[in-house]
């Protein structure tokens, strides 16, 4: 073969190694404690992931093309990043000099609903939970009023008996809101849905698999390196092509 061919051949051969080992964006802007959670996550199901800092000082995570489904698959189960609540500061951070009663009655259901729900996805265990509060405005000259009444949705993880919490749940969300008893609470509870791998599942497989997994987590390096390699005699055999000709 020509040394043009070889020179010819060996770039393809690092071009192709080199896009066999590229890495996408998994997420952007998260801060650190997210990131860090996130990675260290990946990690624990084998799945090797790079932080990139910002100037800003948001972080971005990558992850290698072939990890890229089951690290979002992944991700979603366990309900990372998490979800971001607001805060009574940043629900009554209001730009507008005067507001209505429905306006701040309005506000306050929503900030409570948002603490609570911020609450509950503290709890081990607890993919993610919402609270949904319904507080009627009652006439005070009304014989009959409409009681409070709040309906809690939690998504958990099924290797956690979270449903054993529920008297704790519901007392957590009575006290929280006032004119609601224990009894005007609903709570659902709903099991996560396991679509990835578990990892005893592939910790008991049998020893021949395992160096596939292995295998799979140092794709990226050693595509790196391979076309380095590639590329630098490459180089070497164009050089040695240049001289020879003009010699």
């Amino acid at each position: 073969m020509p040394p043009s061919s070889v020179s010819r051949a060996l770039i393809c051969l690092s071009l192709i190694g080199f896009l066999a080992g590229c890495k996408a964006d998994l997420y952007s802007r998260l801060s650190e404690a997210e990131a860090n959670e996130m990675t260290a996550f990946l990690q624990k199901n084998s799945i090797p992931a790079t932080r990139l800092a910002a100037k800003d000082g948001t972080v971005t995570l990558q992850i290698a093309e072939e990890n890229f489904a089951n690290a979002v698959v992944l991700l979603n189960e366990a309900g990372l990043p998490r979800h971001k609540f607001a805060t009574m500061g940043e629900v009554f951070a209001d730009t507008k000099l005067i507001s209505s009663p429905t306006e701040e009655r309005a506000r306050l259901v929503y900030a409570i609903s948002q603490e609570l729900s911020r609450t509950l996805s503290e709890i081990d265990g607890v993919v993610s939970g919402r609270v949904h509060l319904v507080l009627p405005k009652n006439d005070p000259l009304r014989e009959n009023e409409m009681p409070s009444s709040a309906s809690v949705f939690i998504k958990y993880d099924p290797e956690i008996d979270v449903v054993a919490l529920l008297p704790q749940i519901k007392t957590l969300v009575t006290n929280s809101v006032e004119g609601l008893t224990y009894e005007k609470v609903s709570v659902v509870f709903v099991k996560a849905e396991k679509r990835s791998k578990p990892r005893d599942a592939v910790a008991s497989a049998p020893a021949e698999s395992k160096p596939e997994i292995r295998e799979a987590s140092l794709l990226y390096p050693l595509s790196i390196m391979i076309s380095g390699v590639l590329i630098l005699l490459g180089a070497v055999i164009f050089l040695f092509r240049s001289r020879s000709s003009r010699a």
